[in-house]
């Protein structure tokens, strides 16, 4: 690949520090910049559009924004408010950067059985807050567009990585077994619902397909990238604590149990497919084994 100018917002999140390692070693001819909050006041317009001119990127993968929290005013401001400042700033440049933004399969919400496997054309119907913020953050990244940006949204289903936040299932489910692992502890997890049905890929899949979009991807355009397949919670948390090698009890927990939650979901790959080349690599069961033994 050419050489590049990229920048990586929310270097230090879970999926923007990944990602940024991942770039590194991936396409070592581009000059690669991860950009902390503690850095820039997203806040600060003219700071920011500053920043942005003196940097000059030729590609933008904006991961900054809060995931584990359900405090709306939060989310908005560091998902949608935070996103809002980078395009104006953009626009006020006249940048010609690509920004790279990743959605959430959370913004489909819950959908009838037809609707399945999702494609990009179903009609967002989030249930959580999460999900809405997420939804809020692509309608106005895509809406400057029309503004001359050039904006892709890659809508990223569920990860499967060591650096999944505990907030999350598949997060809350790796710590405890770690910590059972690392401690010689009670062999006891506590658990949520398990029978939702959810499309897990892995946290290398994710960053081929973003990257995949940077490239390739069409301006203007929302792809899934996910895996294709369904699997239920308690799939993947019996292949997890078979992954650990040892004999783990696990409990259900009343406080764990989410109102909010979706019932099932799963993606079709095939847009991203089309136009990048882009397809999963690995299996869950691969995916999980890189959790545990990491």
């Amino acid at each position: 690949m050419k050489e590049k100018k990229i920048l990586i917002t929310g270097a230090s999140g879970f999926l923007g520090s990944y990602f940024t390692s991942y770039l590194k070693k991936k396409c070592p001819a581009f000059h690669v910049k991860g950009l902390l909050r503690s850095e820039i006041d997203f806040n600060d317009l003219s700071a920011l559009a500053e920043f942005l001119k003196k940097e000059m990127p030729d590609c933008i993968f904006h991961f900054a924004g809060k995931v584990s929290t359900s405090d709306f005013s939060k989310l908005l401001r560091s998902n949608v408010e935070t996103t809002h400042s980078l395009c104006e700033a953009m626009v006020k440049i006249n940048s010609k950067a690509r920004l790279i933004l990743p959605g959430s399969a959370a913004e489909y919400g819950n959908q009838p059985a037809s609707a399945f496997p999702l494609k990009e054309t179903t009609s967002p119907q989030p249930i959580n807050t999460y999900g809405l913020v997420k939804f809020l953050q692509t309608t106005l990244a895509l809406n400057f567009s029309s503004r001359g940006l050039d904006v892709v949204v890659g809508r990223v289903f569920n990860i499967l990585g060591r650096e999944v936040p505990p907030a999350f299932a598949v997060g809350s489910f790796a710590q405890q077994i770690r910590k059972i692992l690392h401690e010689k502890s009670n062999a006891t997890m506590f658990v949520g619902n398990l029978s939702s049905g959810r499309d897990f890929l892995d946290i290398d899949d994710v960053c081929s397909g973003v990257l995949a979009l940077s490239e390739k991807g069409k301006s203007g355009k929302i792809y899934n990238i996910c895996s294709g397949k369904l699997y239920t919670i308690k799939t993947v948390l019996d292949e997890m604590v078979q992954a650990s090698g040892i004999k783990i009890v696990v409990k259900a927990d009343p406080e764990r149990m989410r109102s909010d939650d979706i019932t099932q979901i799963y993606g079709s790959w095939d847009e991203i497919n089309r136009d990048t080349g882009w397809k999963p690599e690995f299996s869950l069961t691969s995916s999980i084994q890189k959790m545990i033994q990491n």
